[in-house]
């Protein structure tokens, strides 16, 4: 009994493939590129469908469809928009283009306004179109007569759902989505990434998919882009933005680029490798990331998600469940070591960041379930560590940082008793007496001050001196001691000059007349105002000199601070130890990395 059921199994199966494969290689018949138009633009039916056939271009008849017309020879796009309103059906067609441009012809300024549908349909290009309605492109047998399969999108506008599905089961498929936009302002429910994307691509086994500088922007709506097995795949300088969780998965490539893209919106994002030989950027620096390796691992558990389960996902699971903190440590990791290898030091700590981000948060979270000292000291330096250098990334951040730091101190120390700062009370009494005899005698600046008079009288004495000693002592000491003695003495009475020049005052300050008291009065002001203004920035100076160096550990010998500010030097120490310390090793890191 067994045996016939497998014979029966043998024979259905046999005929079934027989039958598929009779379908797929049967005779195709041929129908013209303009008496295709022709069909879609004329009739009264709403439908239009075509099945089993290979579409011909003639170069007299289709040169408006030549796409070496105008990308090649510069003619100017037509101006005139071919408008299809009727409902498109393709099924197995082959359209006459191949790889060459010079001999490709395709839809060129058309606005479709129904939905278009291709089944197992190849070699189908676009360019400058516009799809108001759905449209979709579901491709998994390629005939024995089509063994290339090209599927070019160039400048178009899609207003409504896109499907594309291509499992490349036989032979080899290239797809390329260029310079497109999709919007979408309905109303229909779009946001679940896996259930209703508004735009689904799903790309396996190809030679190359390109989607390369599109714009994506979906409010209220969402999208799902993934590749598997396919050989090349470009996807760059595109420019997406949403509100929801969107999907976004490459895998098991030769060859791939992701570069210079713009994504504004939360990501499902997975790759499987990153070779040597791919063009890799971090997908998003502002928006979150969950990996797709973990929804696949939890599929099941995760099968009815939705927008808001996404972000409660991201916020109370990546740190909570051991699984995703691994799944988006290895993602990360993957695109560390890539930047490392190839040097690219700025993408690589941006990478760095978010990993050290994530374990300080993973730390936060184990601390709460286990406090122990071990886990609380890994989170403290953690943060420290993030505050002030970015991780260990940023030497500028600690050099700032130390400078904040300084100040802080200095500021501190103008309150602190120092040695550097101290008033000589008996000085300041002495000038005030010395002032008030200048104001009310007619007693010169020099002789109310009492400058350098007794220096020109010991002067003198000592000349007096060797003059008449000249003979008793060394001619060579007698010399250069009269030539130093001169040379002091016509400087004090350059500087004395100077003092007569500035006795403005002669006589005492009542007999002046008001006039002169007026201005006299406005100039002893700026004097006595620029001399405390000096004596400020000494002292804000001498902070400052005092707060570097407590900061730099240098010493100072006996520490010159007296009360609270000689502990505030030993903290200031200890800090300033350990950020030239994190200075050091992060400059050594960067400039080993």
């Amino acid at each position: 009994m067994t045996y016939r059921l497998l014979l029966v199994f043998f024979f259905i199966s046999f005929f079934s493939i027989n039958a598929q494969t009779t379908n797929t290689t049967a005779e195709l018949k041929e129908i013209a590129f303009s008496e295709l138009i022709n069909e879609l633009t004329n009739g009264k039916d709403s439908i239009f469908s075509l099945k089993n056939a290979i579409v011909k271009f003639d170069k007299t008849k289709s040169e408006r469809y030549s796409l070496y017309e105008y990308r090649f020879k510069g003619k100017k796009y037509p101006t005139d928009t071919i408008h299809i309103y009727k409902t498109v059906n393709f099924d197995n067609v082959r359209f006459e283009n191949n790889t060459s441009p010079l001999n490709n012809y395709g839809f060129v300024n058309f606005s479709f306004h129904k939905p278009i549908q291709f089944t197992n349909t190849s070699n189908v290009i676009f360019f400058h179109c516009k799809f108001n309605d759905t449209f979709t492109r579901n491709s998994s047998v390629a005939t024995d007569s089509n063994i290339y399969n090209l599927f070019w999108l160039h400048n178009c506008v899609f207003n409504a759902e896109v499907d594309i599905l291509d499992l490349g089961e036989k032979g080899e498929f290239n797809i390329d989505i260029t310079y497109c936009t999709f919007n979408y302002s309905g109303t229909d429910d779009y946001s679940s990434t896996f259930r209703t994307p508004l735009l689904r691509i799903s790309i396996s086994k190809g030679s190359a998919f390109g989607f390369n500088k599109n714009i994506i922007n979906y409010s209220n709506a969402t999208f799902s882009i993934q590749s598997f097995n396919t050989k090349e795949v470009y996807f760059s300088r595109n420019e997406i933005h949403s509100k929801f969780w969107n999907y976004l998965f490459l895998t098991n490539s030769e060859f791939l680029s992701f570069i210079n893209n713009t994504i504004n919106t939360d990501l499902l994002f997975g790759i499987d490798k990153i070779q040597a030989e791919y063009e890799m950027q971090w997908p998003i620096t502002k928006n979150k990331i969950i990996p797709a390796h973990y929804i696949f691992a939890n599929s099941e558990s995760l099968s009815s998600m939705n927008n808001k389960k996404y972000d409660s996902l991201y916020t109370n699971t990546r740190v909570t469940d051991e699984s995703y903190y691994k799944n988006e440590l290895t993602l990360l990791s993957k695109f560390h070591s890539y930047f490392k290898d190839f040097h690219d030091r700025q993408s690589a700590n941006d990478v760095y960041i978010k990993i050290k981000q994530l374990e300080t948060e993973r730390l936060e979270h184990l601390y709460e379930d286990d406090k122990s000292f071990t886990t609380y000291f890994e989170m403290i330096v953690n943060r420290f560590l993030e505050r002030f250098s970015d991780y260990g990334t940023s030497p500028s951040k600690i050099v700032i940082s130390s400078f904040k730091i300084i100040l802080i101190f200095a500021f501190l120390f103008l309150f602190s008793t120092n040695s550097w700062n101290k008033i000589n009370l008996n000085r300041y009494n002495k000038g005030i007496t010395q002032s008030i005899n200048y104001f009310t005698t007619d007693a010169t600046i020099i002789k109310a001050y009492e400058i350098d008079e007794n220096k020109i009288l010991q002067n003198s004495n000592t000349k007096s001196a060797l003059v008449t000693n000249r003979n008793h002592v060394p001619k060579v000491f007698s010399f250069f001691s009269l030539l130093f003695i001169n040379t002091q003495t016509k400087l004090i009475e350059i500087k004395l000059s100077f003092w007569n020049y500035l006795n403005v005052v002669k006589i005492s300050w009542h007999e002046l007349s008001s006039f002169k008291r007026v201005v006299y009065s406005f100039l002893i002001g700026v004097l006595m105002l620029g001399y405390l203004l000096i004596k400020v920035l000494s002292i804000l100076f001498n902070a400052l000199t005092l707060s570097i160096n407590s900061f730099t550990t240098l010493g100072f010998g006996e520490i010159p601070i007296k009360g609270i500010g000689r502990y505030l030097a030993i903290v200031e120490g200890f800090i300033g130890w350990i950020f030239l310390t994190l200075f050091s090793v992060t400059l050594i890191s960067q400039i080993l990395s």
